[in-house]
């Protein structure tokens, strides 16, 4: 795992004025924040993140991570900063895309599981299936992080940060493959962007459907949200399915968990 100060450049990330300071961490709680860290100043349903902005760059937070309305939120604590502000239309995008760069390694074989229901059994039993064959495995979700490598979980699928801390930790530990859970919620806050997923079985009811493709689709309805996580690099197998989910259902979407 990377505890080596990096350039915000190296982490995709562009502030303003051209500031490009050195990183030394990245945090989205405020209590993790130290000198020179990147404060992921995130939207939120009742409260926007912007508000922690001074408290952070007290702290010592060399960067700010938000988007526009964080940094009018902000706009007098920043005022004046020396702190690098990095304005994007998706900061938990950017969040994600920066937490892979930051950690960099991951399990070489990784799926994803969603769903309706399940998806920590099927994860578990995947787990279980690569370690009977002889691979290091490990799967992550409500139960925490199990097999291989063992970690506390607070979410079922944590914040980009933790995931991907989780995943370089596992990788450096010699765990080739993970199983992980993504949850409606997890994959439409982005934390799942970064991961370099090979497959993703969309649990519905009683059924599993294995899908593969190129492409990525989030189909989101008022309190409901069908999730599929694709293959971005693989073909299409031609033994499998690839019946498009989305025209299966294409006015109620199932409610995924």
């Amino acid at each position: 795992m990377s505890d080596t100060a990096k350039k915000l450049s190296l982490l995709g990330l562009r502030g303003d004025k051209g500031r490009d300071p050195e990183v030394s961490g990245l945090a989205v709680d405020l209590r993790q924040v130290k000198p020179g860290y990147l404060f992921a100043a995130l939207p939120g349903s009742e409260t926007h993140g912007a508000s922690f902005i001074g408290t952070a760059l007290k702290q010592g937070a060399g960067s700010i991570l938000t988007d526009r309305e964080g940094a009018a939120l902000a706009a007098a604590d920043l005022s004046g900063a020396d702190a690098a502000l990095i304005v994007v239309e998706d900061p938990r995008a950017a969040l994600a895309a920066a937490s892979a760069l930051w950690f960099g390694s991951q399990p070489e074989k990784l799926v994803a599981v969603t769903g309706t229901s399940g998806k920590t059994s099927v994860a578990t039993f995947t787990r279980q299936i690569w370690q009977n064959l002889g691979h290091k495995a490990i799967s992550l979700g409500t139960m925490g992080v199990q097999g291989d490598f063992e970690a506390k979980l607070a979410h079922t699928t944590p914040e980009p940060i933790t995931l991907h801390r989780v995943l370089a930790g596992a990788a450096e530990a010699g765990v080739t493959h993970a199983a992980m859970e993504a949850s409606s919620h997890g994959l439409d806050q982005r934390r799942l962007d970064g991961v370099r997923v090979m497959a993703g079985p969309l649990r519905i009811s009683a059924r599993i459907i294995w899908i593969t493709t190129r492409t990525s689709t989030i189909i989101s309805r008022p309190k409901r949200c069908f999730s599929i996580i694709f293959l971005k690099r693989a073909s299409r197998p031609s033994s499998i399915s690839t019946t498009s989910a989305a025209a299966r259902w294409p006015r109620s979407p199932p409610i995924a968990v």
